[in-house]
């Protein structure tokens, strides 16, 4: 329970002054103006008390203040309040049968800023904290140390549980890079307990990390969990002292940087996510976000800031943002090409871990599948369960942040049934077709069933796209019962073809009065690709069963961790992150889990 996610200070990091980078040059060489203004924003207000209520902010506060160097006194005076002391356990918090079980956690949420705060006084500040205000957080308000990992945590009554990926990160950086200054004090006499080398923590981050390159984040885009996991690795990576274990934390945010390439459109995604189930409903895509704030800073690319109610400035993540500026890390430029679409590049991307996701891009548009449930019988809370999310069409030049301005398909109408997977190319099929309202009628031909948009500059509309739609409703009380609809999307970009030939093309290639809910269905493209599918797979079985002739496997729970254009699964432990036009590709190799190497090859 986050008792304290809204006693984080007024969201105003305000980029109106700094550009949405079109290329990897400018984002480069803007990303100091952009941290400066991320400093800027944590510096406004006071120095809160250590307390519960301020729980991230403190040590956010503090470490914007220490980098710029003012309000020392401050900080030391509120670590050196003799009320300043350790609020909770770290872990869960959780409340559950009316109270009977019961444990007050969430300290973590605050471990990893006190820990990051002090190595930035360390390396960042112009004048560090005082030996007093230093060591009071080091030996009483930092609590995880030695070596004894926590994973797990006793419920009582309801048993012993094992803690969710973030609160385990949280709690196990803090504890070895806690031990690391432990291990230095002059005034610690067991050194020995806190050599992570000989104490076995370092194996065990080692092995713990092993888990994102085998299988991916159990909490994978997870709403808003997913950004404290990435402040945990930025502390890794860029404080440990440990090479093994500072590598791959890197290679971790590397394989991070390479999903939200192949996720993101114009520093926007619409993503399958975990946990809570609030955010299910809501077509707004930045609220609880993390990623989404954070490459606002890293990439710089947010052109879509500029239509919001408070136009350039980020509606959630400053906190993320603050956390990134202090670390170390920066993704590579041809990573950075990636997420910015620099190089115009078409690619087609699958990920598959506990749910599944599936990308097609162009530099015009992105089709997002939405993904599947899943049920992580999680006491019937439903809070950490996997949610799926409409299938959208993602227009580049629409600057929109709510997916209801978008074509899509919002699928099965029992949420806890929902798969939106069926993508392929330029095409998509679906439940549940739904078109916005904002698609100009002066812009639709209708051709027997066919609904042919041109989105383009004869259009007051100008996505500079093509947009094909066919759907049919349901008649059958089989169907009825999952949907009201069911169709398919081809999308093309204008600059690829006329009109005209985009709908011969698809009129002439479809016979869509043959077209079935229950069975299998062909499809070719306005470019002559062959596409088989069935509109009600069962959950777990994708909808594309052949393309080009070529049978595909249909059972989701086979498919490799990465699989397309640019990141790949190609043995276990390794995953590779390609910039094809680039010719550029990186190797993260953990095979050896205790020998992580990172290095980029030439490709042919």
């Amino acid at each position: 329970m986050l008792i304290f996610l809204f006693a984080l200070p007024a969201l105003a990091v305000d980029f109106s002054k700094i550009p949405s980078s079109r290329t990897v040059e400018q984002s480069q060489a803007l990303f100091k103006e952009r941290s400066e203004q991320v400093f800027a924003d944590w510096l406004k207000g006071h120095v809160p008390a250590f307390a519960q209520e301020d729980g991230l902010g403190f040590g956010l506060k503090s470490s914007a203040r220490l980098v710029k160097g003012v309000d020392l006194p401050q900080i030391e005076a509120s670590i050196l309040d003799p009320k300043a002391l350790p609020w909770a356990k770290y872990g869960t918090d959780i409340v559950i049968l009316g109270g009977l079980c019961k444990r007050v956690g969430d300290y973590d949420f605050t471990l990893q800023g006190l820990i990051r705060m002090l190595y930035v006084s360390e390396l960042l500040a112009p004048i560090p904290l005082s030996k007093a205000a230093f060591d009071k957080t080091l030996f009483t308000l930092i609590t995880p140390k030695g070596n004894q990992p926590y994973t797990h945590f006793s419920l009582g009554l309801c048993g012993v549980h094992r803690d969710t990926e973030n609160h385990i990160l949280m709690t196990e950086t803090t504890r070895l890079l806690a031990n690391q200054l432990m291990h230095r004090h002059p005034e610690v006499k067991d050194k020995e307990l806190y050599n992570n080398q000989k104490n076995g923590i370092s194996e065990w981050m080692l092995n713990f990390l092993q888990y994102f390159f085998e299988t991916y984040f159990e909490e994978y885009n997870s709403r808003p969990y997913q950004g404290y996991t990435v402040m945990a690795l930025n502390n890794l990576h860029s404080f440990s002292l440990d090479e093994k274990v500072k590598i791959k934390a890197h290679m971790v945010l590397d394989i991070l940087s390479g999903v939200f390439a192949v996720q993101s459109n114009g520093g926007r995604r619409s993503v399958p996510f975990r946990r809570q189930p609030e955010y299910d409903g809501d077509s707004d895509i930045l609220r609880g976000d993390g990623e989404i704030g954070r490459f606002n800073l890293l990439a710089g690319q947010y052109d879509y800031l500029a239509k919001l109610s408070r136009p350039h400035v980020p509606p959630y993540g400053n906190h993320y943002m603050m956390a990134a500026a202090v670390s170390e890390y920066r993704p590579g430029p041809e990573i950075l090409d990636l997420i910015l679409k620099e190089s115009g590049q078409e690619f087609f991307q699958t990920i598959h871990h506990e749910g599944v996701e599936l990308y097609s891009q162009a530099p015009l548009y992105t089709i997002s599948a939405g993904g599947m449930y899943v049920n992580k019988f999680d006491m019937a809370t439903k809070e950490q369960d996997g949610w799926a999310r409409p299938t959208t069409i993602i227009p580049t030049r629409d600057s929109s942040s709510e997916y209801i301005h978008w074509p899509r398909f919002e699928g099965h109408k029992h949420r806890l049934r929902r798969q939106n997977t069926c993508v392929y190319g330029n095409f998509a099929c679906g439940l549940n077709l739904v078109l916005p309202a904002t698609l100009p009628a002066t812009c639709l031909e209708k051709k027997g069933e066919w609904s042919f948009y041109h989105l383009d500059q004869h259009c007051a509309l100008n996505w500079g796209l093509y947009l094909a739609v066919w759907s049919r409703p349901c008649t059958n009380m089989l169907c009825k019962l999952k949907t009201k609809n069911f169709g398919v999307m081809e999308v093309e970009a204008s600059e690829h073809t006329s009109f005209e030939n985009f709908q011969a093309n698809i009129l002439e290639r479809n016979k869509v009065e043959k077209y079935k809910f229950h069975g299998t269905n062909t499809y070719v493209t306005s470019r002559g690709l062959g596409i088989e599918f069935n509109f009600s797979s069962s959950l777990g079985e994708w909808e594309i069963e052949r393309v080009g002739g070529q049978k595909m496997q249909t059972k989701i729970k086979d498919w490799p961790l990465f699989r397309g254009d640019i990141l790949n699964t190609p043995s276990q432990g390794v995953v590779t992150i390609r910039n094809p036009l680039k010719k550029r590709e990186l190797v993260l190799d953990a095979h050896d889990v205790l020998n992580p190497k990172r290095f980029w090859r030439e490709l042919p």
